[in-house]
């Protein structure tokens, strides 16, 4: 099965919604963090590794911060530390007025609710033994919101949702493409309307014509819905089409934040000059079996 949503036109241009990213309210402060392994002494004297150092930024409701960098900066690192799973070294993490650091077990369960994460692997990431409809209603379990009847309703919403046949509640994720396994990973974070949710590289293991449609997917809800978004990826080609703002990640720093056009217009770090000029090129036209995927790859570089 495919998808069928139409692609966009080449060179579409941004897809970005537009919002005063001074006025809107911070949901997310990360200030500070820092986070180390111990080694034994294995790559240090001090037998300690550094995979964050000193991280800042914030996110405000309604916008979508891009986080940029090459693999193993530290990217999914950090997004594993603002949805809690891993606890920083020191520094802090708010959400809202709330400091993860010092949550106990009703804050805890109402921070998981609040912060949800899709993944960058739309196979395995869904568990192939169970149907879609109880993959994408655990939230509503989880969270004692709704059962029985009320739950599978409102599964089937959320599949129409996100572009989802709703009468395929009780098919297998093996039944599904890969576009529409990311669209399940979606509905699955959709289900406790979330004040953030992290999308950890989410168009990098689908083809180029299935990466246009989610996007599209991904800016459609946040105009329906006012989410907020952090944005992780390696592609600054496909960040600047739906973020805001960007920082850029080098070796677990952010060496450059601000607006997504300033930072293209007006790069200030070697290191995001760099990733620049590795996306801008786009691939040779002549993979492209077909008219359309030539032009969604001229519109992916744009």
């Amino acid at each position: 099965m495919e998808d069928t949503a139409p692609a966009p036109p080449p060179h579409a241009g941004s897809t970005v919604r537009r919002i005063d990213t001074q006025s809107a309210p911070v949901i997310l402060k990360v200030e500070d963090v820092a986070l180390s392994f111990a080694t034994g002494g294995l790559f240090d004297k001090q037998g300690r590794f550094d995979v964050l150092k000193g991280i800042n930024l914030e996110v405000r409701r309604g916008e979508t911060l891009g986080l940029v960098g090459e693999s193993g900066c530290g990217k999914s690192t950090l997004a594993r530390v603002i949805a809690g799973l891993i606890p920083a070294t020191s520094g802090r993490v708010l959400l809202g007025d709330a400091d993860m650091a010092h949550l106990d077990a009703a804050g805890w369960r109402e921070t998981r609710r609040a912060v949800q994460l899709v993944f960058q692997d739309p196979f395995g990431s869904l568990n192939p033994r169970r149907r879609v409809g109880a993959i994408i209603g655990d939230p509503f379990r989880i969270h004692h919101v709704a059962s029985g009847t009320d739950r599978k309703n409102r599964v089937q919403e959320l599949m129409e949702r996100v572009g989802l046949n709703p009468e395929h509640y009780n098919r297998f994720p093996s039944e599904f493409s890969g576009g529409q396994r990311q669209r399940i990973g979606i509905a699955r974070a959709l289900a406790l309307n979330p004040g953030l949710i992290i999308f950890d590289e989410p168009v990098s293991a689908l083809d180029v014509s299935i990466q246009a449609q989610v996007l599209n997917l991904m800016s459609k809800l946040q105009r329906e819905l006012d989410l907020t978004y952090l944005f992780i990826s390696h592609d600054l080609a496909v960040v600047r089409q739906v973020c805001n703002r960007i920082a850029v990640m080098n070796k677990g720093r952010i060496v450059e934040l601000a607006d997504a056009q300033a930072i293209y217009a007006n790069p200030q770090d070697d290191y995001t000059r760099t990733l620049l000029a590795a996306s801008v090129t786009p691939p040779p036209q002549h993979f492209a079996r077909s008219r359309d995927l030539v032009q969604t790859i001229d519109w992916a570089a744009a």
